[in-house]
């Protein structure tokens, strides 16, 4: 067992989780080498289920802050220990510009965030929903590498899904591609959409190569 980078709570709580984790939940990383141990990191993971983010703090061997949508936050207890896991309430009104600029500062102090490309939850049949432009404006702002990944196995009923990779039924994969370098796009419009198109192109080939 390998310690990620970050802060000593970060640290304590991988070792609490790595058992649990690797041999009861069975879970599987790979590509791990290909997310920087420094800089300023987009981890840009498909989204399917709301277990997603803490797979990818579990996988990226560094630590990690989460865009999570505000609802999440409102019942208390849980909103203190999401903002103790780095988790950032996004907000879907004006506020949402408060929401940006702070993870504009911590990708500008070298931080690891955490963004679905999708914007919400994939509830669909599809492998992928449409890319939102957010990550392609966050690494021009930022000049912060953006990393592709795919979580395998993680879509279906909250309360099924445990049983399944405990009982190796189905095996809770993490896929980490190679990171993206957004110095081979413009910092244009036209930029942003081609970047975001190579974002989506990646997954995809994750998601093929998984099968």
């Amino acid at each position: 067992m390998k310690l990620p980078k970050g802060s000593l709570k970060w640290k304590i709580t991988y070792i609490l989780v790595y058992p649990i984790a690797k041999f009861l939940l069975g879970i599987r990383v790979y590509g791990n080498e290909n997310v920087p141990k420094e800089g300023p990191v987009i981890l840009a993971p498909n989204h399917r289920s709301y277990i997603d983010p803490p797979v990818v703090g579990f996988a990226a061997g560094r630590e990690t802050y989460f865009l999570a949508k505000e609802e999440l936050f409102r019942f208390k207890p849980f909103a203190i220990l999401m903002k103790f896991y780095n988790a950032i309430p996004l907000k879907r009104s004006l506020e949402a510009k408060d929401t940006l600029f702070y993870a504009i500062e911590i990708l500008k102090n070298n931080g690891a965030i955490v963004v679905f490309p999708e914007g919400t939850r994939n509830k669909t049949s599809q492998n992928l929903l449409p890319f939102k432009l957010g990550i392609s404006f966050l690494a021009f702002q930022t000049n912060a590498k953006i990393v592709p990944i795919y979580i395998k196995n993680n879509q279906g009923r909250a309360l099924i899904k445990p049983f399944l990779w405990i009982l190796r039924i189905r095996r809770l994969e993490v896929y980490i591609g190679k990171p993206i370098d957004i110095n081979d796009f413009e910092n244009t419009r036209k930029g942003q959409v081609e970047l975001t198109k190579r974002l989506y192109y990646e997954i995809s080939k994750l998601i093929e190569n998984a099968k």
